[in-house]
């Protein structure tokens, strides 16, 4: 059943809401986001994230990038986060010849007081070898990204499948056919594919897979939130005339999106102009400075925000009804959440695809699949025979895990406190969360304690630029008080990183709408309902600035204009 254009009132909203916990309820898991395995950590399943486009005789030897087994920066994760801070250490007068780009492979690096550095045991596998490297560095950046471990979820019988499987995040090319520059994948045409996940990748791989295999299968939980994307071409006489024609457009640009993220009145030119910006509803997940201030605000603003979400769910609910020609399809394909539950998404195709006769919808009423076979995925009393699985199931939760989890290394800082034990326990002690108390020269590429955009990239380099400012300035308090090679360490007082906690607490209300979410890997998968009241205060001073990047961008930047690193130790 459609949302229809009377249930705006008072007992409509009502009705959606119930609506929504109802299908809440269908995804609830007693074990949350433990239902994943998380695959680098088990033997059986790490297969599943060995990359398969790597030539191994391509890759140098890290003996080769570290001949002197030292260097002075050390960035973990090459990435877009690991390129912007390279660049903008550039900028710091750090020498190219001097920085070292690796993708995650240190176990373990530990903090040396007496030699103001760090140590790195770095681990280097390729054509089947494994070799290990012992280095130190001056400072450390940790950039390994937060959506960059796939998870498979736990099914009974995973491993007893005999058929070909892969996670999408490591196509298999000679399973598919095909290539990076050759989208034919021939290799399907007699298959029988099932892919398992109906979110943002899901949606970008279906329509293309449904033209060439014999037969798809997509089992779904929750159906994806999906509006048009309305790819156009950029004309070069309209780029230049209309957006790239003064000083400073693009972050004029970018400022005019996140000003859109608003319950207030919004710019009356929408630079943008596209479907994030036409959702004020998400505001749930950017954070809003006129937002709530205390726990007990938080489930009117919920109410509200759902209210004013009404309008988009009906035209992407409308959308399904006139691209999906069968109605019982239809109807389950509906998404039944607020926009700030799930990542917004946008397809031109992904709905048409099911009125393919190859295409079947699975879908499980929230449960996903009970068991596999040497042959078969099973739900309830249904065997689906499938001769590839394809598991779209996405990556473990940007919430969950500090950096050193995302980089899969263990992190010693002063004293020999460890970063994953020291988050779990007090949340981290950062300074506007790009650099921490316990972990001198050591670099932070966000989110925690710091603010997120719907555009990920643009965070990144303001991660970037603040850390640059940061170690810029140490460098010159450091070489006024002693000799120019001398080393030093940095960082926030402690003082000062209790007081940023303090702060990012203070604005963590807005961000509460995430509890009563449909599960999903914004609030793992449910778990943050179950967090205990005592946790709680702690996940609130880890977690996003509230009140959204242009509030956090001007502390930032007025900080910087003092000119005086507040808070910050060099010694």
């Amino acid at each position: 059943m459609p949302i229809t254009s009377n249930e705006s009132g008072s007992s409509g909203l009502a009705e959606i809401q119930i609506r929504y916990e109802q299908e809440r309820k269908k995804r609830l898991r007693d074990d949350g986001n433990a239902q994943y395995i998380e695959v680098a950590k088990s033997p059986q399943h790490e297969h599943f994230v060995e990359d398969p486009w790597v030539e191994p005789l391509a890759v140098k030897s890290i003996y080769d990038k570290f001949p002197n087994q030292k260097t002075e920066m050390l960035i973990i994760g090459a990435g877009w986060g690991g390129i912007q801070n390279a660049v903008r250490m550039v900028e710091a007068g750090i020498s190219p010849d001097n920085i070292r780009i690796i993708d995650p492979a240190a176990q373990e690096i530990v903090w040396d007081d007496k030699a103001k550095e760090w140590s790195a045991s770095l681990t280097q596998r390729r054509g089947g070898q494994s070799e290990t490297l012992k280095i130190r560095s001056k400072f450390v950046t940790i950039a390994a990204g937060v959506l960059n471990w796939p998870k498979l979820p736990s099914i009974p019988g995973i491993l007893d499948y005999q058929g070909d499987m892969f996670h999408s995040a490591r196509w298999a090319y000679n399973i598919t056919g095909g290539s990076p520059k050759d989208p034919s994948l021939t290799k399907l045409k007699d298959k029988q594919v099932l892919v398992v996940g109906t979110g943002a990748t899901a949606v970008q791989i279906i329509p293309h897979l449904a033209k060439w295999c014999k037969h798809l299968y997509v089992v779904q939980r929750s159906p994806a939130s999906v509006g048009v994307r309305d790819q156009r071409e950029t004309g070069k006489e309209w780029f230049y005339e209309e957006v790239a024609n003064s000083k400073g457009w693009q972050r004029e640009r970018i400022r005019n999106f996140h000003q859109h993220f608003t319950l207030e009145e919004p710019p009356s030119v929408n630079l943008v102009d596209d479907g994030w910006t036409r959702a004020p509803g998400l505001v749930g997940l950017t954070g809003n400075a006129a937002g709530p201030k205390s726990p007990e605000e938080i489930p009117a603003y919920a109410a509200r925000l759902v209210e004013i979400d009404i309008s988009r769910q009906q035209g992407i609910h409308a959308r399904v009804d006139q691209e999906v020609q069968d109605p019982i399809t239809a109807e389950k394909l509906k998404p039944w959440y607020p926009v700030w539950c799930k990542r917004p998404l946008f397809h031109d195709d992904y709905l048409k695809t099911f009125n393919r006769d190859n295409v079947t919808l699975v879908d499980t009423e929230g449960k996903g699949i009970d068991r596999m076979t040497a042959d078969s995925v099973v739900i309830g009393d249904e065997a689906y025979e499938a001769d590839i699985i394809i598991f779209a199931t996405g990556f473990l939760a940007p919430p969950s895990g500090t950096p050193a989890k995302k980089a899969d290394m263990s992190v010693i800082g002063l004293n020999g406190v460890s970063m994953s034990t020291e988050w779990h326990q007090f949340g981290p002690p950062t300074l506007h969360g790009v650099i921490d108390s316990k972990f001198p020269n050591m670099f932070l590429s966000g989110p925690q304690q710091a603010a997120a955009s719907g555009n990920y990239r643009f965070n990144l380099d303001e991660y970037a630029k603040h850390i640059s400012y940061i170690l810029t300035e140490a460098k010159r308090k450091a070489a006024s008080s002693r000799s120019e090679d001398a080393s030093f360490a940095l960082a926030p007082s402690t003082e000062a990183a209790e007081d940023w906690a303090m702060q990012v607490l203070m604005h963590a209300a807005p961000m509460g709408v995430a509890m009563g979410c449909t599960p999903g890997y914004f609030n793992l998968e449910g778990d943050l309902d179950r967090v205990p009241p005592e946790y709680r205060m702690i996940l609130a001073r880890s977690g996003l600035w509230g009140s959204g990047i242009e509030h956090w961008l001007g502390i930032i930047e007025n900080w910087r204009a003092s000119g005086d690193m507040e808070g910050i130790v060099v010694r």
